[in-house]
């Protein structure tokens, strides 16, 4: 009868279970000599390849679980990604994606375009503008590079239209300074005595009996009158005339252009050759003015209606040129650096465990010995037995028994060789490892992640000469980490620049005054030095904002020290700069005003003359110390008080000039009268009864880098400013960096930890190599003696024979 395929397979199971159980029964992995005839030995040795075994499969278990499950945080690299995968990428990575540049510097005509629709009725600044770099050490996302290319729009539409209104109000207070007369002669007239024939000065009295040297801005209704008698025949809404054509027309609005009615009534009183066809302005059309916005509120805006910029994004990134992408995301190990890790570990796992776990169960299981109770041993003898002991075991001392255990006396001799050889190499090459890792100086590098600004202080005091911490953002406005604050000289910040001062008027008539009265220039004097103060104030205001929307761009921390002594460097400069930019504009006005012999109101640079006939006028050039204004503006001399009776100086005014010009005779003044209450008070004596009371002299007991008798021009060289104050926030500069990290160096010797976790790394390795190099060796080294002592004996043998 055949027998059942199934029972068979069954059968065969079950005596290949029955194998591999006696097979495991009896596994031994740590056998002796002494298991063959001891049967708790051999006892301790099964039980401890079995907790070898157990200990070993866990320890694999739990590490294979750990680096299974353990999250790691993975860095992807993307070399040349185009703009689309730049853009995936940074849809699904944004916070922690970074495409380095390979271009940081950009033309902001490369990324961006700035038009303007002008008003109904610039392109230098905007080359200047283009020509400046867009500086970032790696692609900044959409959104932030919109606001900050947006930002530079703004601070560069805020800077021209500063520049611009700045260059305007130096040449409209300089003219007013000055008082220089209009061709129009509208806010100055000029008059012949009829009995004298004598030419003088009158001033013209506007609304609100408003006159030209209180102020330049005084202005009447323009109207269009009938000639030889002077009749108004039509009045020009809102169009105003006034001391200069510039200051009226800055207050006047376009409401007439706006109004087909009036451009044809003034053309039908306005000859044109050959005649000319104007069309209204075209009210429906949107815009950001109103029809009776004044010229001055549109030429605040450059004439400009609107702004037009386009920023593209796709353009920075293609000038940006990434050379890769990188991205950080969390993840599992991957199986193959599971495998690699396991395999690593098994060597030093299974050493540990082969040295440990034999040693644990022999001193758990100690073998229970008959005591006996009629032999009481000496403390002597007991130490002679157990050294005898000690002894024997070193002598029989064997890590490499066979399997299983052989009573050849040669292999064993072999095998306690090999051990002794072993141990040796194997106890002095750890102690060479362990004295090489002690003793060798190691340069370590720390990395410290997103340090806080006190970790970074702490890092710098410590470690100055290696510290690194690389910038995220390497471009950093001045703004954000500057603050300039200045001190103006007390001259304009006292009365002697307020308008209740400059506004006094002399008490005897300003037409019976020799032109060099004090009284003459006196609105002119104040009136040009408060301007000077106005002026100097605006210029260090404008350079500031274009100073502060310039970029520190360092492409790591900057130290404190070495921070404020760039920004000390910096600041000289800016100072220099702007001051030599300020006297440059000014020393072009008054070469300007020189050059085209321009004539005050005052009187003071030309002496006017009627012909024989009284039909004529002509004019000559004053001097001044036999100094002529044909020759020099600069001409001066000291300034009187004049007696009106007899028309000569009575009372000097200390430091105070009078020359061709108001502005050239105040910047050589002093104010030292101003230190002094008894000068002011003289000066207040010829003055209106209209005037300020309780006038307060200059303090001079104020600390000053400048002297009582130094001139306007000394001050003005420095902008009347006394101080600077800088403050420079290196805490805000330290966070606007943003340091991913701080990176540093030093040298040190191991760490106790680390010279451990390296000896115990290298135990399985060294274990095994020796293990496999030692017992081959020694045998091989034995047999080649045998062999030897052989052939030796041998001849002899044969010696003998014969």
């Amino acid at each position: 009868m055949a027998i059942p395929v199934s029972d068979t397979i069954s059968h065969k199971m079950h005596r290949l279970w029955d194998k591999c159980k006696t097979y495991l029964q009896h596994l031994n992995l740590f056998p002796s000599m002494e298991s063959i005839t001891d049967a708790h030995q051999f006892r301790n040795e099964i039980i401890s390849t079995r907790i070898f075994l157990v200990l070993f499969i866990l320890s694999l278990a739990i590490l294979l679980l750990y680096t299974s499950v353990v999250k790691i945080t993975k860095t992807v690299r993307v070399p040349a990604p185009s703009y689309e995968e730049y853009a995936r990428l940074n849809s699904s990575y944004s916070q922690t994606l970074s495409c380095p540049c390979q271009n940081i510097s950009i033309d902001y005509r490369d990324i961006l375009h700035v038009n303007y629709t002008l008003h109904q009725t610039i392109s230098d600044s905007l080359n200047r503008f283009y020509s400046n770099q867009f500086v970032t050490a790696s692609v900044i996302l959409y959104d932030v590079f919109q606001s900050q290319v947006q930002a530079l729009i703004d601070q560069f539409q805020l800077s021209i239209i500063n520049d611009f209104s700045s260059s305007l109000t130096m040449v409209r207070e300089t003219t007013q300074g000055n008082a220089l007369l209009s061709n129009f002669l509208v806010g100055y007239t000029i008059r012949i005595d009829r009995f004298t024939s004598s030419l003088a000065i009158h001033l013209a009295r506007f609304d609100d009996d408003c006159i030209c040297p209180t102020s330049s801005t005084c202005v009447r209704q323009s109207s269009i009158y009938t000639y030889p008698v002077s009749m108004p025949l039509f009045k020009v809404p809102n169009f105003y005339i006034g001391c200069y054509v510039i200051e009226s027309l800055l207050q006047s609005t376009l409401q007439c252009f706006y109004d087909q009615n009036c451009i044809d009534t003034v053309i039908s009183y306005v000859t044109y050759s050959p005649p000319i066809a104007v069309t209204a302005l075209n009210s429906s059309l949107p815009s950001n003015y109103l029809i009776n916005t004044t010229f001055n509120d549109i030429l605040q805006n450059l004439m400009i209606e609107q702004w037009n910029s386009s920023v593209n994004h796709e353009d920075y990134y293609k000038q940006c040129h990434p050379a890769e992408c990188t991205y950080i995301y969390e993840t599992r190990n991957d199986l193959l650096y599971i495998i690699t890790t396991l395999i690593g570990l098994i060597g030093g796992l299974s050493t540990g465990l082969r040295i440990l776990v034999p040693f644990v169960v022999k001193l758990i299981r100690r073998k229970k010995r008959q005591q006996n109770t009629f032999n009481v041993l000496t403390t002597r003898e007991r130490v002679n037995i157990l050294y005898e002991k000690l002894k024997y075991s070193l002598q029989n001392f064997n890590l490499f028994p066979s399997i299983p255990p052989s009573t050849d006396q040669y292999k064993l001799c072999n095998q306690i060789i090999s051990t002794r050889i072993f141990l040796v190499l194997f106890i002095l090459s750890l102690a060479i490892l362990l004295l090489y890792t002690s003793v060798v100086k190691i340069t370590k590098r720390v990395h410290v992640p997103v340090p806080s600004y006190e970790e970074y202080a702490r890092l710098n005091s410590s470690y100055s000469q290696t510290l690194s911490c690389p910038c995220k953002q390497i471009s950093i406005s001045y703004k954000a980490i500057l603050d300039v604050n200045y001190t103006f000289h007390q001259i304009c910040t006292s009365i002697f620049v307020s308008e209740e001062w400059i506004n006094t008027i002399p008490k005897a008539d300003p037409t019976s005054i020799n032109p060099n009265d004090f009284r003459m220039n006196f609105i002119y004097r104040f009136r040009a030095l408060s301007d000077f103060c106005t002026l100097s104030n605006q210029t260090i205001s404008n350079a500031l904002n274009q100073f502060y929307s310039s970029q520190y761009i360092r492409s790591s921390v900057t130290s404190y020290k070495v921070l404020e002594l760039q920004i000390q460097a910096l600041i000289t400069e800016f100072k220099l700069f702007t001051i030599n930019d300020f006297l440059s504009s000014i020393s072009m006005i008054r070469e300007t005003t020189q050059s085209n012999s321009l004539t005050s109101g005052t009187l003071s640079s030309h002496d006017f003359f009627t012909g024989p006939s009284g039909s004529s006028v002509s004019t000559a050039q004053r001097t001044y110390n036999n100094c002529s204004c044909a020759h020099s503006a600069q001409c001066t001399e000291s300034t009187y008080i004049w007696d009106n009776s007899t028309d000569l100086p009575s009372l000097l005014i200390p430091g105070f000039d009078v020359g061709c010009y108001t502005v050239e005779a105040l910047l050589k003044s002093t104010l030292e009268c101003l230190y002094d209450q008894n000068c002011i008070d003289t000066i207040q004596l010829y003055m209106s009864d209209k005037r300020p009371s309780n006038i307060t002299f200059l303090n001079i007991s104020l600390s000053s880098n400048y002297r009582i008798n130094s001139t306007v021009n000394d001050l003005l060289k420095n902008l009347m400013i006394e101080q600077w104050n800088i403050n420079t926030m290196y805490e805000i500069y330290y966070e606007q960096c943003q340091p991913v990290e701080c990176v540093y160096s030093y040298e040190t010797q191991n760490a106790p930890i680390y010279i451990i976790t390296t000896l115990i790394g290298l135990v399985g390795g060294l274990a095994t190599v020796l293990k496999l190099t030692v017992p081959l060796t020694v045998e091989l080294v034995a047999y080649c003696i045998r062999k030897w002592k052989t052939r030796r004996v041998n001849p002899n043998s044969r010696n003998e024979a014969q």
